[in-house]
């Protein structure tokens, strides 16, 4: 260990009442930190930062409603409409699916979750933000 404060509670050795304290205390900086950040983004949200900052899911059309996001879209469509503004697409890429140590590419398990391994590709575009 680097410090007292550096891994106040980890997988090995006794967990403290100090060690949960200082966990805690670098979480709730975290949460401060995060909410402050929101704000900076979306400052319409500082009235009732705390309301929507409680650590909730939020369901798309919830997240709307909010004002936690501009827009539901998928990515198609996003893509879509950045290149009908003349935003240029450089690049896509599809990257294969990882290799997990839990769903192994070499197993049969796919299929058991109504997967194919096609539809876990990820799809990421690279966009120049220069008008054409």
């Amino acid at each position: 260990r680097g410090g007292k404060d550096k891994a106040p509670v980890g997988l090995l050795g006794e967990i403290t009442h100090e060690g949960k304290q200082t966990t805690q205390k670098m979480i709730d900086q975290t949460h401060e930190a995060f909410k402050a950040h929101v704000i900076k983004a979306r400052p319409i949200l500082e009235s009732h930062i705390d309301e929507i900052g409680s650590g909730n899911v939020w369901l798309g059309v919830d997240a709307l409603n909010l004002k936690l996001i501009d827009d539901i879209k998928s990515s198609d469509e996003y893509i879509e409409e950045k290149v009908r503004e003349g935003v240029r697409v450089l690049k896509m890429i599809a990257n294969p699916p990882s290799q997990s140590f839990l769903l192994p590419r070499s197993t049969g398990v796919w299929p058991r979750f109504g997967l194919k391994k096609e539809g876990l590709r990820v799809v990421s575009c690279i966009a120049e933000t220069v008008k054409k």
